[in-house]
């Protein structure tokens, strides 16, 4: 006992001591809180998303621009399951939920077992249509389960 009162000094175990340590951790922790806010608002500014260009034409207010994405599942069915054009699988894929303005800049993938690349057909601001590459056909992308990965950019304002 007296060894480690020796190494470290009585002061270390006293209670009067214990306040001063509390209010400098106390002080360490709300700089640190400081320095969190600053960081994090920093990192929003950084953020920020500029739409160059978009398939209509239009571009609106930077404040306006922002990123909906998601996917389209490949046993959806009705209007937005797979079907087929001219023996090539393709599949509606509705946005409507993101609420865009305008036509917005969207790009796709498809993940499942053995899927073929996209490519997208046409675009409006609720819903675009995606063939499938290489001639696969709608049975093909239900068997492998090919869902459609999109991201779209546009402006809600």
């Amino acid at each position: 006992s007296s060894g480690i009162n020796a190494e470290y000094g009585d002061s270390r175990h006293r209670r009067d001591h214990f306040p001063k340590y509390c209010s400098l951790t106390f002080s360490k922790m709300k700089l640190l809180s400081c320095l969190l806010t600053v960081m994090l608002a920093v990192l929003a500014q950084s953020n920020r998303l500029k739409i160059v260009s978009s398939p209509g034409g239009n571009t609106g207010a930077d404040p306006c621009a922002f990123t909906c994405t998601g996917l389209a599942r490949w046993n959806d069915e009705g209007e937005f399951g797979w079907s087929a054009y001219n023996n090539e699988a393709y599949k509606y894929v509705d946005i409507s939920a993101c609420r865009f303005t305008d036509v917005p800049v969207v790009t796709t993938t498809m993940q499942g077992y053995l899927c073929p690349g996209t490519y997208i057909h046409y675009e409006r601001k609720d819903q675009f249509s995606v063939f499938a590459t290489r001639g696969a056909d709608q049975h093909e992308m239900i068997r492998n389960k090919c869902d459609v990965y999109w991201t779209a950019h546009g402006y809600d304002c």
